[in-house]
């Protein structure tokens, strides 16, 4: 019995290695003979008049960049192509229940698929990824996995930067015309990493196949959206900042001597942020971006700002035997009387009027001729601060609140 045991032991590695050896001839003799008479360079259907039919699926894995200044998108997926190869069919009864095989690319037909609109390379199959196999089934099924990565080019939407919202395609075709080859999309799909883009979100993913000038396209669009967290702490927070910052030098006193150093400085740190700007925002006529219109408006009025306050600087300082015209009277008792009670008279200081009487002051209040004897340039100078920094903040808050819903909600 124990060399029944011993005798047993030996024979079954014996009869799995003979197993192993006839498979392996079965599957040498396949290859052997689906090789034979195939070329690789005439398409593999019996009638060469038909066109052969691929489908096609694709797999987003990863949006690694999107060049929003020059208008490049680079994606890595996965491109699967199937089709019906007439030559590679056989009995799988004949070869020991085989039914399935692989064959190197460059042994059999595949299809060349081109990258209409490729940034880079237009090919999809590159030496980088070395020879892929393509399956075969006994009925002729093809299966050919392609790992693609695509440069593109996208013409960026960046009027409501950084809110912007891009719609970028990859169109492929094949080499042969739609009479000899017919390639459609089945299918596409977005792996749960592509979402890990720390810039952009991947929103949606469509495609389409059509016919144009007799070659069959495949267009696969994917709209990406920005996520602006970070350019809101770095761009908009700041310009909204400035732009306030811009009305405080009417508060300043005229003697300060701060008052247009103040205002040029503003002006200068909005002009250095369009130029930090330029460098993220494509240099496009259409459309140009909200955000690039907000911050020249406020260039121009931070620029209108240093005027104002030169304005009223030249006022506070004017000689004050010149006469005061009327109506510059007349407009800082208007503001006089929009103001608080506490201010009515502030235009007038005790050292002007300390010889004077109650019963003055009172007729200086109610009639123009006294008032135009009493008042002076200097007040003139803070009557215009107070009217030019309610002029500006009128338009200051305006501008900022009506660009930013613009921006923020896609609109306009």
């Amino acid at each position: 019995m124990q060399l029944t045991l011993q005798t047993t032991l030996l024979t079954w590695p014996m009869i799995f290695t003979c197993i192993s050896a006839s498979s392996y001839v079965k599957m040498t003799n396949l290859r052997s003979n689906l090789s034979a008479g195939y070329s690789k360079n005439v398409r593999p259907i019996e009638n060469q008049g038909k066109a052969l039919s691929i489908n096609a699926g694709y797999t987003l894995k990863s949006l690694n960049n999107f060049d929003v200044v020059n208008g490049r998108m680079t994606t890595v997926g996965l491109l699967h192509l199937t089709w019906t190869d007439e030559k590679m069919t056989w009995t799988p009864s004949h070869y020991e229940g085989i039914n399935k095989v692989t064959f190197p690319e460059s042994d059999v037909w595949a299809p060349v698929i081109f990258v209409v609109n490729g940034a880079d390379d237009i090919y999809t199959r590159t030496s980088r990824f070395g020879d892929t196999s393509i399956s075969f089934k006994s009925t002729g099924f093809a299966s050919y996995l392609l790992k693609v990565v695509m440069t593109t080019t996208c013409d960026p939407d960046i009027a409501y930067y950084p809110y912007d919202v891009h719609i970028c395609s990859m169109t492929l075709t094949a080499e042969e015309p739609v009479s000899e080859v017919q390639m459609s999309i089945q299918s596409i799909q977005l792996r749960p990493e592509a979402e890990q883009n720390l810039l952009w979100k991947i929103v949606n993913m469509t495609y389409r196949g059509y016919t144009e000038s007799n070659i069959a396209f495949v267009e696969i669009s994917v709209t990406i959206e920005r996520r602006p967290s970070y350019l809101i702490l770095t761009v908009l927070v700041p310009i909204c900042l400035l732009s306030f910052l811009n009305l405080l030098a009417f508060l300043l006193p005229a003697d300060s001597g701060e008052k247009v150093s103040f205002s040029i400085t503003m002006l200068l740190t909005l002009a250095l942020y369009m130029t930090i700007m330029s460098d993220s925002i494509p240099n496009t006529s259409d459309p140009v971006s909200i955000l690039t219109i907000s911050l020249i408006m406020k260039l121009v009025y931070s620029g209108m700002t240093v005027l104002a306050v030169v304005i009223s600087l030249r006022v506070s300082h004017t000689d004050e035997n010149k006469p005061i015209p009327l109506w510059l009277v007349r407009l800082s008792k208007f503001r006089n009387k929009v103001g608080s009670k506490n201010q009515k008279i502030d235009d007038c200081t005790v050292e002007d009027f300390t010889e004077k009487t109650e019963k003055d002051i009172h007729d200086l209040q109610t009639t123009d001729t006294d008032a135009v004897s009493h008042r002076t340039w200097r007040s003139i100078g803070r009557t215009l601060d107070v009217i030019f920094f309610m002029l500006f903040t009128f338009i200051t808050l305006g501008e900022t609140i009506f660009n930013v819903v613009r921006i923020v909600y896609r609109t306009g």
